[in-house]
Protein backbone atom coordinates (compact mmCIF):
# COMPACT_ATOMS: atom_id res chain seq x y z
CA UNK A 1 0.00 0.00 0.00
CA UNK A 2 1.50 3.45 -1.11
CA UNK A 3 1.97 5.85 1.60
CA UNK A 4 3.24 9.74 0.65
CA UNK A 5 3.98 12.45 3.48
CA UNK A 6 1.88 15.22 4.00
CA UNK A 7 3.12 18.55 6.50
CA UNK A 8 0.29 18.93 8.94
CA UNK A 9 0.38 22.17 12.01
CA UNK A 10 -1.48 22.13 14.88
CA UNK A 11 -4.62 24.28 14.87
CA UNK A 12 -5.21 26.57 18.09
CA UNK A 13 -8.37 27.94 17.99
CA UNK A 14 -11.50 27.11 15.79
CA UNK A 15 -14.62 28.55 14.64
CA UNK A 16 -15.43 30.06 10.90
CA UNK A 17 -13.03 33.08 11.67
CA UNK A 18 -9.97 30.97 11.89
CA UNK A 19 -11.03 28.68 8.96
CA UNK A 20 -11.24 31.92 7.17
CA UNK A 21 -8.26 33.43 7.32
CA UNK A 22 -5.93 29.76 7.14
CA UNK A 23 -7.68 29.76 3.72
CA UNK A 24 -6.82 33.18 2.79
CA UNK A 25 -3.08 32.23 3.71
CA UNK A 26 -3.50 28.80 1.09
CA UNK A 27 -3.98 26.24 3.93
CA UNK A 28 -6.78 23.76 4.84
CA UNK A 29 -8.60 23.53 7.87
CA UNK A 30 -8.41 19.44 8.87
CA UNK A 31 -9.03 17.14 11.45
CA UNK A 32 -7.64 14.18 12.77
CA UNK A 33 -9.43 11.46 14.66
CA UNK A 34 -9.93 7.70 15.44
CA UNK A 35 -9.67 4.96 18.10
CA UNK A 36 -8.33 5.89 21.70
CA UNK A 37 -7.15 8.91 20.42
CA UNK A 38 -8.14 12.58 21.05
CA UNK A 39 -9.34 14.43 17.92
CA UNK A 40 -6.12 17.00 16.84
CA UNK A 41 -7.20 20.27 15.27
CA UNK A 42 -4.69 20.70 12.42
CA UNK A 43 -4.16 22.43 8.99
CA UNK A 44 -2.31 21.43 5.80
CA UNK A 45 -1.32 23.31 2.82
CA UNK A 46 -3.80 23.04 0.27
CA UNK A 47 -1.47 22.84 -2.67
CA UNK A 48 -0.10 19.98 -1.03
CA UNK A 49 -3.23 17.81 -0.50
CA UNK A 50 -4.63 18.78 -3.78
CA UNK A 51 -1.36 17.36 -5.22
CA UNK A 52 -1.76 14.16 -3.48
CA UNK A 53 -5.74 14.01 -3.92
CA UNK A 54 -5.39 14.51 -7.92
CA UNK A 55 -2.24 12.00 -8.42
CA UNK A 56 -4.16 9.37 -6.37
CA UNK A 57 -4.91 6.20 -7.65
CA UNK A 58 -6.88 4.68 -5.49
CA UNK A 59 -6.70 4.62 -2.06
CA UNK A 60 -3.51 5.25 0.14
CA UNK A 61 -2.10 6.29 3.46
CA UNK A 62 -0.99 9.49 4.15
CA UNK A 63 1.74 9.94 6.70
CA UNK A 64 1.40 13.16 8.54
CA UNK A 65 4.31 14.93 9.72
CA UNK A 66 2.93 17.37 12.40
CA UNK A 67 5.02 20.31 13.71
CA UNK A 68 5.24 20.00 17.37
CA UNK A 69 6.79 23.14 19.03
CA UNK A 70 9.73 23.05 16.53
CA UNK A 71 9.65 18.49 16.63
CA UNK A 72 7.87 16.58 14.51
CA UNK A 73 5.46 14.04 14.96
CA UNK A 74 4.25 11.18 12.75
CA UNK A 75 0.62 10.03 12.42
CA UNK A 76 -0.07 7.51 9.99
CA UNK A 77 -4.15 8.34 8.44
CA UNK A 78 -6.37 7.88 5.56
CA UNK A 79 -8.07 10.73 4.06
CA UNK A 80 -11.53 10.01 5.17
CA UNK A 81 -13.27 12.96 3.65
CA UNK A 82 -12.66 16.51 2.29
CA UNK A 83 -15.43 19.31 1.61
CA UNK A 84 -14.80 21.39 -2.11
CA UNK A 85 -15.83 24.71 -2.57
CA UNK A 86 -19.53 24.23 -4.17
CA UNK A 87 -18.06 27.10 -7.02
CA UNK A 88 -14.16 27.12 -7.04
CA UNK A 89 -11.91 24.32 -6.71
CA UNK A 90 -10.93 25.03 -3.71
CA UNK A 91 -10.68 22.33 -0.72
CA UNK A 92 -12.55 23.62 2.19
CA UNK A 93 -11.84 20.90 4.99
CA UNK A 94 -10.18 17.63 4.78
CA UNK A 95 -10.92 14.93 7.57
CA UNK A 96 -8.02 11.77 8.28
CA UNK A 97 -8.68 9.27 10.56
CA UNK A 98 -5.73 8.15 12.41
CA UNK A 99 -4.28 3.85 11.82
CA UNK A 100 -3.09 1.57 14.05
CA UNK A 101 -1.01 -0.50 11.59
CA UNK A 102 -1.85 -3.43 14.24
CA UNK A 103 -5.90 -3.38 13.80
CA UNK A 104 -7.89 -4.47 11.11
CA UNK A 105 -9.80 -1.28 9.60
CA UNK A 106 -13.03 -1.46 7.16
CA UNK A 107 -12.30 1.04 4.28
CA UNK A 108 -14.00 1.22 1.08
CA UNK A 109 -11.58 0.69 -1.90
CA UNK A 110 -12.60 1.88 -5.56
CA UNK A 111 -14.14 -0.58 -7.94
CA UNK A 112 -11.41 -0.77 -11.40
CA UNK A 113 -12.40 -3.42 -14.15
CA UNK A 114 -9.87 -5.05 -16.16
CA UNK A 115 -9.86 -7.02 -19.34
CA UNK A 116 -12.18 -6.96 -22.36
CA UNK A 117 -16.03 -7.59 -22.13
CA UNK A 118 -17.12 -9.56 -25.26
CA UNK A 119 -20.64 -7.84 -24.74
CA UNK A 120 -19.01 -4.80 -24.38
CA UNK A 121 -16.97 -5.65 -28.10
CA UNK A 122 -20.99 -6.97 -29.33
CA UNK A 123 -22.27 -3.05 -28.55
CA UNK A 124 -23.42 -3.82 -24.83
CA UNK A 125 -22.91 -0.85 -21.84
CA UNK A 126 -20.61 -1.49 -19.29
CA UNK A 127 -22.19 -0.15 -16.05
CA UNK A 128 -20.73 0.24 -12.50
CA UNK A 129 -23.06 -0.37 -10.39
CA UNK A 130 -21.17 0.09 -7.49
CA UNK A 131 -18.14 2.58 -7.67
CA UNK A 132 -16.36 1.24 -3.93
CA UNK A 133 -16.44 -2.10 -2.00
CA UNK A 134 -16.59 -1.65 1.68
CA UNK A 135 -13.65 -4.31 2.97
CA UNK A 136 -11.67 -5.06 6.08
CA UNK A 137 -8.14 -6.07 5.95
CA UNK A 138 -5.00 -4.77 8.21
CA UNK A 139 -3.15 -1.82 6.70
CA UNK A 140 -0.10 -3.76 5.24
CA UNK A 141 -2.61 -5.72 3.23
CA UNK A 142 -4.85 -3.26 2.09
CA UNK A 143 -4.63 -2.69 -1.84
CA UNK A 144 -5.25 0.64 -3.51
CA UNK A 145 -8.52 -0.33 -5.34
CA UNK A 146 -10.70 -3.34 -5.81
CA UNK A 147 -9.85 -5.10 -8.98
CA UNK A 148 -13.27 -6.67 -11.53
CA UNK A 149 -11.85 -8.85 -13.90
CA UNK A 150 -14.63 -8.20 -17.01
CA UNK A 151 -13.05 -10.52 -19.34
CA UNK A 152 -15.94 -13.02 -19.59
CA UNK A 153 -18.77 -10.87 -19.43
CA UNK A 154 -21.28 -11.23 -22.15
CA UNK A 155 -24.81 -9.07 -22.34
CA UNK A 156 -26.69 -9.16 -20.09
CA UNK A 157 -23.88 -10.94 -17.42
CA UNK A 158 -23.10 -9.21 -14.14
CA UNK A 159 -20.71 -9.87 -11.00
CA UNK A 160 -21.33 -9.94 -7.89
CA UNK A 161 -19.84 -9.24 -4.96
CA UNK A 162 -19.42 -12.40 -3.56
CA UNK A 163 -18.14 -13.40 -7.34
CA UNK A 164 -14.68 -10.59 -6.65
CA UNK A 165 -11.36 -12.22 -5.67
CA UNK A 166 -9.98 -10.17 -3.21
CA UNK A 167 -5.89 -10.53 -2.29
CA UNK A 168 -4.80 -12.53 0.58
CA UNK A 169 -5.85 -10.79 3.62
CA UNK A 170 -8.82 -8.89 2.62
CA UNK A 171 -12.16 -9.62 3.16
CA UNK A 172 -15.37 -8.08 1.73
CA UNK A 173 -17.94 -6.30 3.97
CA UNK A 174 -20.44 -6.45 1.34
CA UNK A 175 -24.23 -8.83 1.32
CA UNK A 176 -22.83 -11.13 -1.12
CA UNK A 177 -25.70 -10.45 -3.55
CA UNK A 178 -25.25 -7.13 -4.17
CA UNK A 179 -24.40 -6.15 -8.50
CA UNK A 180 -21.24 -4.57 -8.71
CA UNK A 181 -20.82 -4.68 -12.22
CA UNK A 182 -23.68 -5.58 -15.37
CA UNK A 183 -23.14 -5.26 -19.12
CA UNK A 184 -26.54 -4.10 -20.70
CA UNK A 185 -28.15 -4.90 -23.38
CA UNK A 186 -28.56 -2.17 -25.86
CA UNK A 187 -30.36 -1.80 -29.47
CA UNK A 188 -26.96 -2.47 -31.33
CA UNK A 189 -25.96 -5.53 -28.89
CA UNK A 190 -29.42 -6.73 -29.74
CA UNK A 191 -28.70 -6.73 -33.56
CA UNK A 192 -28.40 -9.75 -35.29
CA UNK A 193 -24.92 -9.91 -37.13
CA UNK A 194 -25.83 -9.64 -40.30
CA UNK A 195 -28.67 -6.98 -39.61
CA UNK A 196 -28.06 -3.60 -41.27
CA UNK A 197 -28.35 -0.20 -39.37
CA UNK A 198 -29.81 1.51 -42.12
CA UNK A 199 -33.46 2.25 -41.33
CA UNK A 200 -36.22 1.21 -43.86
CA UNK A 201 -36.99 3.51 -46.53
CA UNK A 202 -40.98 5.10 -46.42
CA UNK A 203 -42.42 4.43 -50.01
Amino acid sequence: MDIKQLKAFIRKGSGKGVARKLRTQGFVPAILYGPNSQNELLYVSEKDLKKLIVKADGKFFIKLMIDVNGKTEERLTLIKDYTIHPFKPTIMHADFYRIDPGRKINVALPVKTTGTSPGVVRGGELQILKREILVSCSPSDMPGYIEVDIGGLDVGDSVKARDIKVPEGVTIREAGNIPVIYIAPTRASLKSPGESAAQPTKK
